[in-house]
Protein backbone atom coordinates (compact mmCIF):
# COMPACT_ATOMS: atom_id res chain seq x y z
CA UNK A 1 0.00 0.00 0.00
CA UNK A 2 2.87 2.32 -0.17
CA UNK A 3 4.10 4.62 -3.28
CA UNK A 4 7.78 5.99 -3.58
CA UNK A 5 6.57 9.37 -4.39
CA UNK A 6 6.29 10.45 -7.98
CA UNK A 7 8.88 7.64 -9.30
CA UNK A 8 8.29 7.45 -12.98
CA UNK A 9 9.95 7.60 -16.22
CA UNK A 10 8.78 10.22 -19.27
CA UNK A 11 9.83 11.06 -22.76
CA UNK A 12 10.27 14.21 -24.20
CA UNK A 13 10.27 15.33 -28.10
CA UNK A 14 9.77 18.65 -30.06
CA UNK A 15 8.32 18.44 -33.32
CA UNK A 16 6.95 21.07 -35.85
CA UNK A 17 8.11 23.75 -32.74
CA UNK A 18 5.86 21.59 -30.25
CA UNK A 19 6.57 20.21 -27.75
CA UNK A 20 5.17 16.85 -26.71
CA UNK A 21 5.93 15.09 -22.84
CA UNK A 22 4.64 11.84 -22.31
CA UNK A 23 4.64 9.45 -19.20
CA UNK A 24 5.91 6.14 -20.06
CA UNK A 25 2.61 4.72 -18.60
CA UNK A 26 -0.62 2.91 -20.12
CA UNK A 27 -4.17 3.87 -19.10
CA UNK A 28 -4.68 4.00 -14.99
CA UNK A 29 -7.56 1.58 -14.80
CA UNK A 30 -8.39 0.85 -11.00
CA UNK A 31 -8.91 2.51 -7.90
CA UNK A 32 -9.99 5.13 -10.05
CA UNK A 33 -12.14 6.46 -6.60
CA UNK A 34 -9.10 5.61 -4.90
CA UNK A 35 -8.14 3.52 -1.84
CA UNK A 36 -8.17 2.87 1.71
CA UNK A 37 -5.52 4.99 3.86
CA UNK A 38 -4.56 6.78 6.60
CA UNK A 39 -3.98 9.96 5.49
CA UNK A 40 -5.87 13.45 4.97
CA UNK A 41 -6.95 14.88 1.53
CA UNK A 42 -6.33 11.30 -0.11
CA UNK A 43 -7.75 7.86 -0.25
CA UNK A 44 -10.72 6.85 -0.91
CA UNK A 45 -13.40 9.34 -2.36
CA UNK A 46 -10.46 11.08 -3.11
CA UNK A 47 -9.54 9.72 -6.52
CA UNK A 48 -6.28 8.08 -7.52
CA UNK A 49 -3.25 9.34 -6.23
CA UNK A 50 -1.51 12.29 -7.43
CA UNK A 51 1.74 9.97 -7.18
CA UNK A 52 0.33 7.55 -9.73
CA UNK A 53 1.14 10.30 -12.46
CA UNK A 54 -2.25 9.54 -13.48
CA UNK A 55 -3.21 12.96 -14.38
CA UNK A 56 -0.75 13.84 -17.09
CA UNK A 57 -0.19 12.74 -20.69
CA UNK A 58 0.89 9.02 -21.26
CA UNK A 59 0.32 6.40 -24.17
CA UNK A 60 -2.89 5.17 -25.04
CA UNK A 61 -1.89 1.40 -26.03
CA UNK A 62 0.03 -0.53 -23.95
CA UNK A 63 1.19 -4.40 -23.58
CA UNK A 64 2.53 -5.96 -20.54
CA UNK A 65 4.57 -9.12 -21.30
CA UNK A 66 5.51 -10.61 -17.80
CA UNK A 67 8.25 -13.58 -18.67
CA UNK A 68 10.17 -13.86 -15.28
CA UNK A 69 12.86 -12.79 -14.73
CA UNK A 70 12.44 -10.17 -17.70
CA UNK A 71 9.74 -7.78 -18.24
CA UNK A 72 8.69 -5.90 -21.18
CA UNK A 73 6.36 -3.20 -21.71
CA UNK A 74 5.45 -1.96 -24.69
CA UNK A 75 3.90 1.72 -25.50
CA UNK A 76 1.97 2.99 -28.68
CA UNK A 77 0.29 6.56 -29.31
CA UNK A 78 -0.95 7.89 -32.30
CA UNK A 79 -0.20 10.94 -31.53
CA UNK A 80 3.27 10.79 -30.15
CA UNK A 81 6.14 10.06 -32.92
CA UNK A 82 7.34 7.08 -31.23
CA UNK A 83 7.24 3.45 -30.24
CA UNK A 84 8.40 2.10 -26.57
CA UNK A 85 9.58 -0.83 -25.80
CA UNK A 86 11.23 -0.95 -21.98
CA UNK A 87 12.69 -3.79 -20.84
CA UNK A 88 13.21 -4.71 -17.02
CA UNK A 89 14.93 -7.06 -14.95
CA UNK A 90 17.40 -7.98 -12.76
CA UNK A 91 19.98 -10.71 -12.77
CA UNK A 92 18.96 -14.19 -12.47
CA UNK A 93 21.44 -16.72 -13.83
CA UNK A 94 21.68 -20.16 -12.24
CA UNK A 95 24.65 -21.01 -10.50
CA UNK A 96 26.17 -17.17 -10.31
CA UNK A 97 24.64 -16.20 -6.97
CA UNK A 98 26.81 -13.04 -6.85
CA UNK A 99 25.23 -11.43 -9.75
CA UNK A 100 21.66 -12.83 -8.96
CA UNK A 101 21.90 -11.00 -5.64
CA UNK A 102 22.73 -7.66 -7.26
CA UNK A 103 20.90 -5.01 -5.31
CA UNK A 104 19.73 -3.33 -8.61
CA UNK A 105 16.96 -2.84 -11.04
CA UNK A 106 18.07 -2.81 -14.47
CA UNK A 107 15.81 -1.18 -17.00
CA UNK A 108 16.74 -0.73 -21.12
CA UNK A 109 14.15 1.86 -23.01
CA UNK A 110 14.06 1.10 -26.78
CA UNK A 111 12.39 4.36 -28.93
CA UNK A 112 11.99 4.01 -32.30
CA UNK A 113 11.22 6.97 -33.85
CA UNK A 114 7.92 6.88 -36.34
CA UNK A 115 8.33 10.67 -37.88
CA UNK A 116 9.14 11.50 -41.18
CA UNK A 117 11.80 13.64 -39.61
CA UNK A 118 15.19 13.00 -37.09
CA UNK A 119 13.96 14.09 -33.81
CA UNK A 120 15.67 14.26 -30.14
CA UNK A 121 14.35 12.47 -27.91
CA UNK A 122 15.13 12.81 -23.88
CA UNK A 123 13.83 10.05 -21.52
CA UNK A 124 14.02 11.09 -17.50
CA UNK A 125 13.77 8.94 -14.94
CA UNK A 126 12.53 10.41 -11.60
CA UNK A 127 12.93 8.80 -8.66
CA UNK A 128 11.86 9.91 -4.74
CA UNK A 129 14.06 9.75 -1.89
CA UNK A 130 12.04 7.28 0.19
CA UNK A 131 13.28 8.45 3.55
CA UNK A 132 11.87 11.81 5.91
CA UNK A 133 14.89 13.46 6.32
CA UNK A 134 17.03 13.12 2.45
CA UNK A 135 20.11 14.51 0.93
CA UNK A 136 20.36 14.11 -2.78
CA UNK A 137 23.75 14.45 -4.66
CA UNK A 138 24.13 14.44 -8.86
CA UNK A 139 27.67 13.40 -10.01
CA UNK A 140 29.25 12.13 -13.26
CA UNK A 141 32.80 10.28 -13.52
CA UNK A 142 32.99 10.29 -17.04
CA UNK A 143 31.56 6.99 -17.53
CA UNK A 144 28.61 7.44 -16.05
CA UNK A 145 26.02 10.09 -14.95
CA UNK A 146 23.84 9.30 -11.40
CA UNK A 147 21.77 11.05 -8.66
CA UNK A 148 22.63 9.50 -5.29
CA UNK A 149 19.69 9.65 -2.46
CA UNK A 150 20.09 8.79 0.96
CA UNK A 151 18.87 8.91 4.39
CA UNK A 152 20.23 12.12 6.02
CA UNK A 153 18.78 11.63 9.44
CA UNK A 154 22.43 11.78 11.24
CA UNK A 155 21.87 8.03 12.07
CA UNK A 156 25.56 7.10 10.81
CA UNK A 157 26.47 4.58 7.88
CA UNK A 158 26.11 1.85 11.16
CA UNK A 159 23.21 2.26 11.99
CA UNK A 160 20.19 -0.06 10.89
CA UNK A 161 18.36 3.01 9.56
CA UNK A 162 20.48 3.89 7.52
CA UNK A 163 20.23 3.86 3.60
CA UNK A 164 21.40 5.56 0.00
CA UNK A 165 19.86 4.60 -3.50
CA UNK A 166 21.45 5.58 -6.74
CA UNK A 167 20.04 6.24 -10.21
CA UNK A 168 22.61 6.25 -13.14
CA UNK A 169 22.81 6.09 -16.75
CA UNK A 170 25.52 5.58 -18.97
CA UNK A 171 24.18 7.48 -21.39
CA UNK A 172 26.76 9.68 -23.54
CA UNK A 173 24.54 12.68 -23.38
CA UNK A 174 22.75 12.95 -20.21
CA UNK A 175 21.64 16.03 -17.82
CA UNK A 176 19.97 15.65 -13.82
CA UNK A 177 18.40 17.75 -11.50
CA UNK A 178 19.50 16.46 -7.89
CA UNK A 179 16.33 18.17 -6.33
CA UNK A 180 12.57 19.50 -7.23
CA UNK A 181 10.87 22.42 -6.57
CA UNK A 182 10.48 22.21 -2.66
CA UNK A 183 7.03 23.76 -2.79
CA UNK A 184 3.21 22.88 -1.41
CA UNK A 185 0.94 21.10 -2.52
CA UNK A 186 1.47 19.45 -6.03
CA UNK A 187 4.05 22.43 -6.72
CA UNK A 188 6.90 19.98 -7.31
CA UNK A 189 5.88 17.66 -9.40
CA UNK A 190 4.02 20.66 -11.93
CA UNK A 191 7.22 22.57 -11.80
CA UNK A 192 9.40 19.36 -13.13
CA UNK A 193 6.67 18.64 -16.00
CA UNK A 194 7.08 22.73 -16.82
CA UNK A 195 10.59 22.80 -17.14
CA UNK A 196 10.80 19.41 -18.57
CA UNK A 197 8.93 20.10 -21.09
CA UNK A 198 10.14 23.42 -22.22
CA UNK A 199 12.98 24.02 -24.58
CA UNK A 200 15.34 25.48 -21.32
CA UNK A 201 16.09 21.71 -19.89
CA UNK A 202 15.69 20.99 -15.76
CA UNK A 203 17.29 23.61 -13.67
CA UNK A 204 19.98 22.99 -11.77
CA UNK A 205 18.96 23.44 -8.37
CA UNK A 206 20.48 22.67 -4.82
CA UNK A 207 19.63 23.54 -1.27
CA UNK A 208 21.76 23.81 1.77
CA UNK A 209 19.49 22.19 4.18
CA UNK A 210 17.94 18.14 4.18
CA UNK A 211 14.65 17.91 3.03
CA UNK A 212 12.12 15.25 3.29
CA UNK A 213 11.45 12.66 0.57
CA UNK A 214 13.13 15.00 -2.32
CA UNK A 215 12.76 13.30 -5.75
CA UNK A 216 15.38 13.76 -8.56
CA UNK A 217 15.69 13.36 -11.98
CA UNK A 218 18.21 11.48 -14.48
CA UNK A 219 17.58 12.56 -18.37
CA UNK A 220 19.32 10.61 -21.40
CA UNK A 221 18.89 12.03 -24.46
CA UNK A 222 19.20 10.37 -28.02
CA UNK A 223 19.08 11.76 -31.40
CA UNK A 224 17.21 9.25 -33.94
CA UNK A 225 16.98 9.40 -37.30
CA UNK A 226 13.25 8.58 -39.29
CA UNK A 227 12.19 5.29 -38.38
CA UNK A 228 15.63 4.75 -36.70
CA UNK A 229 15.66 3.09 -33.40
CA UNK A 230 17.84 3.91 -30.32
CA UNK A 231 18.18 2.73 -26.68
CA UNK A 232 19.09 4.18 -23.43
CA UNK A 233 19.92 2.15 -19.78
CA UNK A 234 18.90 2.83 -16.58
CA UNK A 235 20.34 1.19 -13.13
CA UNK A 236 18.53 2.28 -10.03
CA UNK A 237 20.69 0.45 -6.96
CA UNK A 238 19.92 0.27 -3.37
CA UNK A 239 22.20 -0.21 -0.31
CA UNK A 240 20.60 -0.26 2.89
CA UNK A 241 23.55 -1.92 4.47
CA UNK A 242 22.74 -2.94 7.98
CA UNK A 243 19.80 -6.01 9.16
CA UNK A 244 18.42 -6.21 12.22
CA UNK A 245 16.44 -8.89 14.33
CA UNK A 246 13.17 -6.30 14.51
CA UNK A 247 11.00 -9.16 16.11
CA UNK A 248 11.37 -10.68 19.73
CA UNK A 249 12.20 -9.80 23.06
CA UNK A 250 13.96 -6.14 23.59
CA UNK A 251 17.54 -8.07 24.17
CA UNK A 252 17.07 -10.00 20.76
CA UNK A 253 15.86 -6.39 18.92
CA UNK A 254 19.59 -4.93 19.39
CA UNK A 255 21.50 -7.44 17.57
CA UNK A 256 22.15 -6.30 14.05
CA UNK A 257 24.39 -8.31 10.96
CA UNK A 258 25.31 -6.88 7.90
CA UNK A 259 22.96 -7.88 4.45
CA UNK A 260 25.84 -10.15 1.95
CA UNK A 261 25.49 -7.49 -0.35
CA UNK A 262 27.14 -5.03 1.53
CA UNK A 263 29.55 -7.00 2.24
CA UNK A 264 30.42 -6.82 -1.77
CA UNK A 265 29.66 -2.96 -2.63
CA UNK A 266 30.20 -0.13 -0.34
CA UNK A 267 27.68 2.06 -1.69
CA UNK A 268 24.59 1.98 -4.15
CA UNK A 269 27.08 4.04 -6.41
CA UNK A 270 29.54 1.64 -6.38
CA UNK A 271 26.46 -1.24 -7.32
CA UNK A 272 25.32 1.56 -10.05
CA UNK A 273 28.88 1.60 -11.76
CA UNK A 274 29.23 -2.41 -11.93
CA UNK A 275 25.79 -3.01 -13.10
CA UNK A 276 25.83 -0.95 -15.94
CA UNK A 277 29.58 -1.62 -16.49
CA UNK A 278 28.43 -5.08 -16.61
CA UNK A 279 24.76 -4.47 -18.00
CA UNK A 280 24.86 -6.48 -21.29
CA UNK A 281 26.48 -9.71 -20.05
CA UNK A 282 24.14 -10.01 -17.34
CA UNK A 283 21.54 -9.37 -19.38
CA UNK A 284 22.18 -11.73 -22.16
CA UNK A 285 22.99 -14.45 -19.71
CA UNK A 286 19.62 -13.78 -17.74
CA UNK A 287 17.68 -13.80 -21.27
CA UNK A 288 19.52 -17.07 -22.78
CA UNK A 289 17.64 -18.76 -18.45
CA UNK A 290 14.00 -16.96 -19.66
CA UNK A 291 14.30 -18.41 -23.22
CA UNK A 292 15.51 -22.17 -21.97
CA UNK A 293 12.89 -21.95 -19.13
CA UNK A 294 9.56 -20.65 -21.69
CA UNK A 295 11.13 -22.92 -24.81
CA UNK A 296 10.05 -25.84 -22.84
CA UNK A 297 7.25 -28.00 -24.13
CA UNK A 298 5.67 -28.11 -21.11
CA UNK A 299 2.30 -26.90 -21.22
CA UNK A 300 2.40 -23.10 -21.03
CA UNK A 301 0.33 -22.52 -17.90
CA UNK A 302 2.75 -24.85 -16.05
CA UNK A 303 5.71 -22.37 -17.31
CA UNK A 304 3.94 -19.51 -16.25
CA UNK A 305 3.47 -21.14 -12.75
CA UNK A 306 7.29 -22.03 -12.20
CA UNK A 307 8.44 -18.71 -13.28
CA UNK A 308 5.78 -16.89 -11.50
CA UNK A 309 6.83 -18.76 -7.96
CA UNK A 310 10.28 -18.18 -8.74
CA UNK A 311 9.90 -14.68 -8.42
CA UNK A 312 9.92 -15.71 -4.25
CA UNK A 313 13.84 -15.75 -4.58
CA UNK A 314 13.96 -12.36 -5.68
CA UNK A 315 11.26 -10.98 -2.84
CA UNK A 316 11.74 -9.63 0.50
CA UNK A 317 10.55 -13.46 1.87
CA UNK A 318 14.36 -13.72 1.51
CA UNK A 319 18.08 -12.62 2.19
CA UNK A 320 21.22 -13.58 2.24
CA UNK A 321 23.09 -13.51 5.21
CA UNK A 322 26.95 -11.50 6.02
CA UNK A 323 28.79 -14.71 5.04
CA UNK A 324 26.58 -15.34 1.81
CA UNK A 325 24.50 -18.23 3.53
CA UNK A 326 20.46 -18.13 2.32
CA UNK A 327 17.79 -17.37 4.72
CA UNK A 328 14.57 -17.46 4.53
CA UNK A 329 10.82 -16.11 6.04
CA UNK A 330 7.75 -18.40 5.62
CA UNK A 331 6.24 -15.65 3.44
CA UNK A 332 5.68 -12.28 4.09
CA UNK A 333 3.19 -9.41 5.79
CA UNK A 334 3.14 -5.71 4.31
CA UNK A 335 5.92 -4.65 6.89
CA UNK A 336 8.12 -7.62 7.97
CA UNK A 337 8.65 -11.22 7.54
CA UNK A 338 6.34 -13.90 8.46
CA UNK A 339 7.69 -17.12 10.62
CA UNK A 340 11.22 -16.82 11.18
CA UNK A 341 13.60 -19.41 10.40
CA UNK A 342 13.82 -20.60 6.89
CA UNK A 343 11.39 -23.15 8.78
CA UNK A 344 12.05 -26.84 7.47
CA UNK A 345 8.61 -27.93 7.10
CA UNK A 346 8.31 -25.21 4.37
CA UNK A 347 11.69 -24.48 2.64
CA UNK A 348 12.13 -28.71 2.82
CA UNK A 349 9.49 -28.63 -0.29
CA UNK A 350 11.12 -25.92 -2.23
CA UNK A 351 13.46 -27.51 -5.36
CA UNK A 352 14.13 -24.12 -7.46
CA UNK A 353 17.26 -23.05 -5.28
CA UNK A 354 18.01 -26.85 -5.50
CA UNK A 355 19.21 -26.93 -8.78
CA UNK A 356 19.53 -23.51 -10.01
CA UNK A 357 21.40 -22.50 -6.80
CA UNK A 358 23.10 -25.20 -5.22
CA UNK A 359 25.33 -23.71 -3.06
CA UNK A 360 22.75 -21.53 -1.57
CA UNK A 361 20.87 -24.87 -1.06
CA UNK A 362 23.91 -26.24 0.98
CA UNK A 363 24.46 -23.12 3.13
CA UNK A 364 20.62 -24.17 4.45
CA UNK A 365 22.19 -27.63 5.72
CA UNK A 366 25.49 -25.94 6.75
CA UNK A 367 23.36 -23.51 8.84
CA UNK A 368 20.95 -25.88 10.20
CA UNK A 369 23.46 -28.34 11.43
CA UNK A 370 25.62 -25.80 12.92
CA UNK A 371 23.45 -23.95 14.51
CA UNK A 372 20.17 -25.78 15.29
CA UNK A 373 21.12 -29.24 15.54
CA UNK A 374 21.65 -30.72 18.92
CA UNK A 375 24.03 -34.15 20.33
CA UNK A 376 20.94 -35.97 20.22
CA UNK A 377 20.30 -35.36 16.25
CA UNK A 378 17.56 -33.33 17.24
CA UNK A 379 16.97 -30.53 14.78
CA UNK A 380 14.99 -27.23 15.38
CA UNK A 381 13.05 -26.46 12.71
CA UNK A 382 13.68 -22.40 12.55
CA UNK A 383 16.98 -21.15 12.51
CA UNK A 384 17.35 -17.89 14.99
CA UNK A 385 18.97 -15.13 13.81
CA UNK A 386 21.44 -13.71 14.82
CA UNK A 387 23.76 -17.20 13.71
CA UNK A 388 24.58 -18.68 17.38
CA UNK A 389 21.61 -17.66 19.18
CA UNK A 390 20.08 -20.36 21.51
CA UNK A 391 18.51 -23.00 20.05
CA UNK A 392 14.44 -23.26 20.13
CA UNK A 393 13.47 -26.14 22.70
CA UNK A 394 10.01 -26.39 21.10
CA UNK A 395 10.32 -30.38 19.58
CA UNK A 396 11.26 -31.03 15.99
CA UNK A 397 9.35 -31.84 13.15
CA UNK A 398 9.59 -35.12 11.16
CA UNK A 399 8.95 -34.01 7.31
CA UNK A 400 11.72 -31.28 8.00
CA UNK A 401 14.55 -33.17 10.07
CA UNK A 402 14.31 -35.98 7.27
CA UNK A 403 13.44 -34.11 4.08
CA UNK A 404 16.81 -32.31 5.29
CA UNK A 405 18.88 -35.63 5.14
CA UNK A 406 17.18 -36.21 2.07
CA UNK A 407 18.64 -32.88 0.51
CA UNK A 408 21.59 -33.40 1.73
CA UNK A 409 22.05 -36.67 -0.26
CA UNK A 410 20.21 -34.87 -3.49
CA UNK A 411 23.08 -32.65 -3.34
CA UNK A 412 25.79 -34.39 -2.90
CA UNK A 413 24.32 -36.77 -5.92
CA UNK A 414 24.52 -33.46 -7.86
CA UNK A 415 27.80 -32.36 -6.54
CA UNK A 416 29.98 -35.28 -6.27
CA UNK A 417 31.04 -33.43 -2.87
CA UNK A 418 33.12 -36.28 -1.07
CA UNK A 419 34.38 -33.90 1.46
CA UNK A 420 31.22 -31.92 2.13
CA UNK A 421 29.42 -35.50 3.06
CA UNK A 422 32.52 -36.72 4.51
CA UNK A 423 32.77 -33.70 7.08
CA UNK A 424 28.78 -33.57 7.88
CA UNK A 425 28.73 -37.93 7.86
CA UNK A 426 28.57 -38.10 11.74
CA UNK A 427 25.73 -35.09 12.08
CA UNK A 428 23.38 -37.06 9.07
CA UNK A 429 23.31 -40.38 10.80
CA UNK A 430 22.68 -38.71 14.40
CA UNK A 431 19.98 -36.84 12.92
CA UNK A 432 18.29 -40.00 11.27
CA UNK A 433 18.78 -42.63 14.11
CA UNK A 434 16.61 -39.53 16.37
CA UNK A 435 13.94 -41.36 14.63
CA UNK A 436 14.35 -43.83 16.78
CA UNK A 437 15.47 -42.14 19.88
CA UNK A 438 14.53 -42.95 23.35
CA UNK A 439 15.34 -38.73 23.55
CA UNK A 440 12.41 -38.27 20.78
CA UNK A 441 9.41 -37.47 22.83
CA UNK A 442 7.12 -38.05 19.51
CA UNK A 443 8.51 -41.82 18.76
CA UNK A 444 8.73 -41.32 15.63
Amino acid sequence: GSYNGYTHFAIKTVKDGKPLTYILNGDFNKELMGQYMKKQFCGYGFGPLPQTMCGFPHFSKSEFIGEFPIATLKLHDDLFPADIRMTAFNPFIPCDEKNSSLPAAFFEIETENTSDIPLDFDIAFSVANPYDVSANEAYSDGTIRAVTLRNADECGKESTSYGDLTVATDCHSSYSQAYWYRGKWQDGIVMFMNEFASGSGLSNRTYETNGSHDTSTLVARIKLGTHEKGSVRFVLSWNVPNACRYWGTDEEKKKTWKNYYATVFDSSRETAKYALSQFSELYRRTLAFKNALFSSSLPPVVIDAAASNLSVLKSPTVSRLEDGSFYGFEGVHEESGSCEGTCQHVWNYVYSLFFLFPRLERSIRDLEFKYSTEKSGKTAFRLKLPLGSEISPFRACLDGQMGSVIKFYGDWKISGNDDWLRENWDTIKKVVDYARSEENPDGW
